[in-house]
């Protein structure tokens, strides 16, 4: 076609509004297409907090807002609502905190879609005020398993450019799939932790622990196994109350977790039990852990209710010594016979199960009672 005609076409679809429309539909296929694409990232993300900041990420490199709060209703017991905040594209700390966003649930899942933060604070004047140092434009809800699970406020833009009907269309499809992929996350989540510890549970840490066993088979690599138990917890749910008894297991949850690295995994084995799987740790470091967890214990102060609580630990540390002929509840025997020397010592202290006759013998008597059903 030559370039008369190539002029004269053009000249045709502007002169017909064809051209602006041919323009509208191409963003529009832009624009779904970014939304596909991001659809698998967001279906893609393993953590909350992963999901969280790309999720952030896309509105700030998208609309260039001058301020983004997120903010997280905690699965934690008697944890505060997790805050995320950015100003002028920078992660800043937040000028606003709020205790609670039960609140803003009636406000939000009556259409499930940005809200105007006019709408908002017409609904709930009171505490819609404390947003307005993030100069919101928009709330958005990001909905979980039970309903409301986090909002996303998102502020004018910097060039205070208006979000178009358009832009608020790709806003609520974008958070469709980022509730999507929340929802997938927290139902991972649900499925492998224990629910009063929030640690994980039994079942995913026998996973983890034949994974290392592997590990050892394969390619000659070593773990350690702690198994903690809480001493004479009976006596302490006697004396303060069964509540007062989960809170204590609940603290004591969280200093396992600060005790041991982000590749290592603590589980709640049973009752007042727990299991620490350490990886790669060589024995030196795994004594200095154990020891750590037993001092933290003994140290702390657990409150419930204005009553001050202390209590102990012991602590029975196995190696992979011979994990490679081993299937995970042969290891974690190991681990309990050191558990019964350092309770059958006098309790608040580490014992290791070194190998030898009496380990063996030991391994083989907690076998014939589980076939027992004892």
């Amino acid at each position: 076609m030559e370039q008369d005609q190539v002029l004269s076409v053009y000249g045709a679809l502007h002169d017909t509004g064809a051209l602006k429309q041919l323009e509208e539909y191409r963003n529009k296929a832009d624009r779904l297409q970014q939304l596909v694409n991001q659809s698998v990232e967001l279906f893609t993300r393993r953590t909350e907090e992963d999901l969280v900041s790309y999720v952030v990420t896309s509105l700030l490199q998208a609309f260039v807002p001058r301020h983004v709060a997120v903010f997280l209703d905690p699965l934690e017991y008697k944890a505060p609502v997790k805050t995320l905040y950015y100003r002028n594209l920078k992660p800043e700390e937040p000028p606003v905190r709020l205790a609670s966003i039960d609140w803003l649930e009636p406000v939000l899942e009556t259409s499930q879609e940005a809200v105007s933060f006019t709408a908002v604070l017409a609904a709930a004047p009171r505490e819609a005020e404390a947003l307005r140092p993030l100069d919101p434009e928009l709330v958005v809800p990001l909905l979980g398993l039970n309903g409301l699970y986090g909002v996303v406020v998102i502020g004018a833009r910097i060039l205070d450019d208006p979000y178009t009907e358009e832009e608020l269309r790709y806003i609520n499809q974008f958070f469709v799939f980022a509730s999507i992929g929340l929802q997938n996350i927290l139902h991972y989540v649900s499925a492998v932790t224990d629910y009063k510890t929030r640690l994980y549970n039994h079942s995913f840490f026998n996973q983890r622990l034949m994974e290392e066993i592997q590990k050892v088979r394969r390619y000659g690599a070593r773990f350690a196994l702690l198994e903690i138990d809480i001493d004479h917890f009976k006596r302490l749910n006697d004396t303060y109350g069964h509540l007062a008894g989960d809170e204590v297991l609940y603290q004591f949850s969280r200093i396992l977790e600060k005790s041991v690295r982000t590749e290592d995994v603590v589980s709640r084995y049973g009752g007042e039990e727990f299991l620490a799987l350490l990886v790669e740790c060589p024995p030196r470091d795994t004594l200095a852990v154990a020891e750590r967890i037993r001092r933290a214990a003994e140290e702390r102060v657990f409150s419930f209710r204005g009553e001050d609580i202390r209590m102990t630990v012991s602590v029975g540390v196995t190696y992979s010594y011979c994990a490679g002929l081993e299937e995970p509840a042969d290891v974690i025997a190991r681990a309990d016979f050191a558990l019964y020397e350092a309770k059958e010592r006098g309790r608040n202290q580490v014992c290791t199960c070194r190998p030898g006759l009496l380990g063996v013998a030991r391994r083989r008597r907690l076998a014939r009672q589980a076939e027992a059903g004892c």
